[in-house]
């Protein structure tokens, strides 16, 4: 059990790249609105960026995920370093951004960041699991914001899907205009085993015939 301390420490920690990633990704979200022209979810995000509510809200979450966390000192020193680390910054934002975030999924990216955290992996999972559900309960307290993700993630699941159909369509395409090439390619095997086949039955018999005669010819003569 960890003393107080570490676990604001830790909380603290947690909430400032939480923090760090939402924040990024809520920037990226505006702008894609921005190119769109939607302006008016565009807006409804820079205010949501502006009144602070939502980091308030993901405060309070991850301060609670770390209570009875089951982490020794040892454990709970190696993820404080992991604070800076730009690289796992850049994967939980990427993460959040296409809401493909899960507590494996940001287990994985803790334990990369913290190979020696590998052998208490359980304990990580849970602690990623309490972390995700943070994100998401932040989230989903402003309604507007819930609102305005709900349509994109949707919007970004119709495109790829229509891109899949396109892609299916167009293989379908290439394999309806070659099966003319192929049954063409078949029939002409075909034709040329029937020819290879007729003039092994005309060779057969001559074959046949010559052998019998030089058998004939070479067979010893008995006195």
């Amino acid at each position: 059990m960890l003393d107080p301390a570490t676990t604001t420490a830790l909380a603290g920690s947690f909430y400032s790249i939480a923090q760090s990633c939402l924040l990024t990704a809520l920037t990226e979200w505006k702008k894609e609105k921005d190119k769109r022209g939607d302006s008016e979810r565009a807006s409804i995000l820079q205010e949501i960026q502006k009144s602070k509510t939502i980091e308030r809200k993901l405060e309070e979450n991850i301060t609670a995920a770390f209570r009875d966390c089951r982490l020794d000192s040892r454990e709970a020193e190696i993820l404080l370093r992991i604070e800076q680390d730009a690289l796992l910054k850049s994967e939980v934002t990427r993460q959040i951004r296409s809401n493909a975030y899960s507590s494996s999924t940001l287990a994985d990216v803790l334990l990369a960041a913290a190979p020696e955290l590998v052998p208490c992996k359980a304990t990580i999972s849970e602690l990623s699991r309490r972390l995700v559900d943070a994100i998401r309960l932040a989230i989903a307290s402003d309604a507007q914001l819930k609102s305005v993700l709900d349509l994109e993630f949707q919007s970004e699941a119709s495109a790829t899907l229509e891109t899949i159909k396109r892609a299916t369509s167009a293989t379908q395409e290439q394999v309806s205009s070659a099966l003319p090439a192929i049954e063409r390619g078949q029939t002409e095997v075909m034709h040329a085993l029937e020819r290879i086949g007729t003039a092994v039955e005309s060779f057969a018999p001559a074959f046949l015939t010559t052998d019998t005669v030089s058998m004939k010819l070479t067979k010893p003569m008995m006195f």
